[in-house]
């Protein structure tokens, strides 16, 4: 019988930077295969790279699901590669690799960053890739997750914007560093930490949903020319393990 293969959404998403005094990363770019899906499980390798023109670079990697790690982040300087097994149980399922891209002088400090991704989709009906109603599904969890971390941690969002790590570093290089130490601590089922920067642009928020059931919010605010640092957490029930459901 011949071997049904599932094809990739998209093959290796490269975004490229243009080489000037602000953006000394050339390119970068994050892929993910699942060929080697079949009705039970798939190995899915992964990589993300970064060329810069000068200095030295530093690439992570990161496999999800639904806004949670599978498996522990990857490093690298020019390149960050690795491979998960993950169950597919039958189900349509869109896999997404998340690149970030650093620039770091000789000293190590950071110069320039970027985001990359990449997401392949396994539908078993027929191996065709349609990833719409599946990717509304995980934005549907991911925001219904962060909603219900803000309530138990007491915070209000009004007037607040969710952002990118790219927008931090783009308004000041100072809190992007102080985000970035935050937003490293991921470990595998963790939800990826989400940000919120209020409409002042004074104040922000990075949003934390841990394997052990944690509720993460720090909130950096702009105070006499600096950037003053503040958690809460809040314990809860530990979280499933990703697919412990379908698997059992």
């Amino acid at each position: 019988m011949q071997k049904k293969i599932a094809i990739p959404l998209v093959l290796g998403l490269t975004l490229i930077a243009t080489n000037s005094a602000f953006a000394q990363i050339t390119s970068y770019s994050s892929s993910v295969d699942i060929s080697t899906a079949d009705s039970s499980y798939a190995t899915l390798p992964f990589t993300s790279k970064t060329k810069v023109s000068t200095n030295t670079a530093g690439t992570f990697s990161l496999l999800n699901y639904n806004g949670r790690a599978i498996g522990k982040e990857r490093q690298g300087t020019t390149k960050a590669s690795g491979e998960e097994e993950v169950y597919t149980g039958g189900l349509t399922r869109t896999y997404e690799v998340a690149g970030q891209h650093y620039e770091y002088d000789r000293n190590g400090k950071i110069k320039e960053y970027q985001q990359s991704s990449d997401t392949v989709t396994y539908r078993p009906n027929d191996w065709a890739l349609s990833a719409s109603e599946e990717e509304l599904n995980a934005q549907e969890i991911i925001s219904n997750t962060f909603n219900a971390v803000a309530k138990e941690t007491d915070i209000d969002l009004t007037g607040y914007t969710e952002v990118t790590k790219t927008d931090v570093f783009k308004l000041d290089k100072d809190l992007f560093t102080k985000v970035d130490d935050v937003t490293r601590d991921i470990e595998d089922g963790d939800y990826l930490p989400v940000i919120y920067l209020h409409e002042s642009k004074e104040n922000l928020y990075v949003l934390q949903k841990k394997q052990s059931g944690k509720s993460i919010a720090t909130k950096f605010s702009f105070i006499d020319g600096v950037w003053e640092k503040d958690t809460k957490v809040k314990s809860g029930e530990p979280l499933k393990a990703l697919f412990e459901e379908e698997s059992n």
